[in-house]
C-alpha cells in the first residue's frame, strides 16, 4: 500500500488556483472551456508608455 506524501507549497497553489478556476467557470457557466484568458488594462499600458517615454526624454535631454 502505497501512503500519502503531505501536500507541498506547491501542489497546495496548484489546487487553489484549480479550485478558483473550477468555481469561477461553474459561476460563468463556461465550465466546458479549459483555457484562461486574461484582459488587458489599457489605462495602466498607457501610463507605463508615457512614463517610460518621460524617463527616456529625462535621460537624454
Amino acid at each position: 500500500m502505497r501512503h500519502s506524501e503531505p501536500a507541498t507549497g506547491r501542489d497546495a497553489i496548484v489546487r487553489a488556483w484549480q479550485d478558483a478556476r473550477h468555481a469561477d467557470g461553474a459561476a460563468a457557466g463556461d465550465s466546458a472551456d479549459p483555457t484562461v484568458t486574461s484582459r488587458w488594462n489599457i489605462p495602466m499600458l498607457i501610463l507605463g508608455v508615457l512614463l517610460a517615454g518621460w524617463c527616456l526624454a529625462k535621460v537624454l535631454l
